[in-house]
């Protein structure tokens, strides 16, 4: 796995030379301006106790982890670009479509990079909308889900809700394989307002499959294909929707993976509904599969038990050696 930052990275190259300077009970050394070197005055033996500990508990954060914000996933600071992602926005459409709106925007968050699931969800008298996304949801595929309703009389009020997701997957076949991989995307749309350029109300997915030379974890395509770098093993899939009644697509694509390979699924599910009263219900769902799993290992592995046991005990052994050793 890589760490997640340069400046992550770099932080903790520079606590731990701290860690290990303190343990030598002298002060990092420093020159004077004729160039000799000067040794500063040595803590007192509280203040490097207080040093030690506050160093264990960084230790601790990188070894074992951190829980996230969602409460629903561990979240270590050594990633690699996987995890799904949710958010749900109710507002007030833009100017030129109305004005400016009286009433504050609503907008929920869930999950990120390492989260394993996320959920949002929002509502008010102008609407609502949720949003789910499971890496592992359907075996070791991710599963999409994302609606959205729009209940004020107000044609200027919108609802949008997305669903993203990136699982990581390493082949570990003796031979070269190809999968197919199989999308569908199911749900129902009510639209009045559907052929008026001015009108967003529509159901969206987008998948891709990258390779792994340049991936990152970012939630725009042409931004990780034309400003990383990043390339595709096959053409994306696309599914767009807004006329009223009920949304059934489905399309594939195969492609190529070499033994000891990895690659990256990348899925983005949008519902959007805009002007009273209109809907875009997505919620059972878009559902990703490969015609075989065999030899495929995901990058979310959630971390065992027994190494987060581990890793706090051996914390906690140091410490006690510190206590008694002081």
């Amino acid at each position: 796995m890589k760490i997640a930052s340069r400046t992550v990275r770099t932080a903790v190259l520079q606590r731990m030379v701290i860690l290990l300077v303190s343990r030598t009970g002298v002060s990092p050394v420093k020159r004077g301006f004729s160039g000799e070197t000067q040794k500063k005055p040595g803590r007192t033996k509280e203040d490097q106790a207080m040093k030690r500990r506050f160093f264990g508990f960084v230790l601790a954060m990188l070894l074992v982890g951190t829980i996230a914000p969602s409460g629903n996933a561990l979240a270590v600071i050594v990633l690699d670009p996987w995890g799904a992602e949710t958010y749900v926005w109710i507002t007030y459409a833009p100017s030129y479509w109305g004005g400016f709106s009286p009433v504050p925007s609503i907008f929920d968050y869930d999950g990120g990079q390492g989260s394993f699931s996320s959920y949002s969800s929002a509502s008010d008298f102008r609407g609502d909308g949720q949003a789910a996304a499971q890496l592992q949801g359907s075996g070791i595929m991710p599963v999409l889900k994302a609606e959205s309703y729009v209940a004020s009389s107000d044609e200027t009020w919108g609802t949008w809700t997305t669903a993203f997701a990136i699982e990581g997957y390493t082949y570990s076949g003796t031979g070269a394989q190809t999968f197919n991989l199989s999308a569908s995307l199911t749900g129902d749309i009510n639209n009045p307002y559907a052929g008026d350029p001015l009108n967003g109300t529509a159901l969206r997915a987008d998948i891709y499959i990258f390779n792994a030379e340049n991936f990152v974890w970012c939630t725009d395509p042409g931004t990780l294909l034309y400003e990383y770098g990043a390339t595709t093993k096959a053409d994306p899939i696309e599914f767009s929707a807004d006329e009223t009644g009920h949304v059934s697509l489905t399309d594939s694509r195969s492609f190529s993976v070499e033994p000891g390979e990895t690659f990256y699924l990348w899925a983005m599910l949008e519902a959007k509904a805009q002007w009273a009263p209109s809907y875009a219900d997505a919620f059972s769902t878009l559902d990703l599969q490969f015609d075989s799993t065999e030899g495929l290992t995901p990058a979310s592995v959630p971390v065992p038990g027994s190494v987060i046991l581990l890793g706090s005990g051996l914390i906690g052994l140091i410490g006690l050696r510190r206590r008694f050793k002081g």
